[in-house]
């Protein structure tokens, strides 16, 4: 079976308003795979199917967001047909330059799904633009609520407004699911 990997920081990237400072991504992840609130029978259920998280505003990372959205549908092909699956990985130190610890190993059996995001061109920003959560990436805003795609992918919006910023929002980007979720 081919494996592709998915690596999440340990850290906030170069750039980044929080530059060097923990995201706790592996932590969220794991929260998202399986609620800690639930009631023994339901800790099979993947969220949103369980709405404790949402009483105990727990923290999660239900997707992670990449580029180069015509790669990754190749991939998902494959682990839809089972011919291939998904390690989810973290860097143990400086991204690129240390080893990779994997943190799960996830399948189709889990969930896990594709979705396109891509970015509309914003002529005029607003302050209810801003206020209604569909906030401008120089000058483009996602087709999803950005408020709602920034916490599930384990970040406030802010942060991950900063996170985003320099990707280039002409070209469809990747929403890869950990989880039954989607939008």
């Amino acid at each position: 079976m081919k494996t592709y990997v998915i690596t999440l920081s340990r850290k906030f990237p170069k750039g980044h308003r929080k530059e060097g400072e923990k995201t706790f991504f592996k932590e969220k992840f794991r929260f998202g795979q399986q609620c800690q609130f639930c009631p023994p029978k339901y800790r099979n259920t993947n969220y949103p199917e369980c709405d404790e998280c949402l009483k105990h505003n727990a923290p999660i990372k239900l997707h992670t967001i990449r580029a180069n959205y015509d790669l990754w549908k190749k991939r998902f092909e494959q682990v839809e047909r089972g011919e291939a699956c998904i390690s989810v990985r973290e860097w143990t130190d400086k991204p690129y330059h240390s080893p990779q610890v994997e943190i799960a190993r996830i399948t189709r059996e889990h969930g896990i799904g594709l979705q396109k995001l891509t970015f509309r061109r914003v002529e005029q920003i607003t302050a209810r633009t801003l206020a209604t959560g569909v906030p401008a990436l120089l000058g483009y805003a996602p087709c999803f609520d950005a408020r709602e795609l920034a916490s599930n992918d384990g970040l406030d919006f802010e942060d991950w407004r900063s996170w985003f910023v320099s990707y280039d929002h002409t070209k469809p980007m990747a929403i890869i699911h950990f989880t039954k979720f989607r939008y």
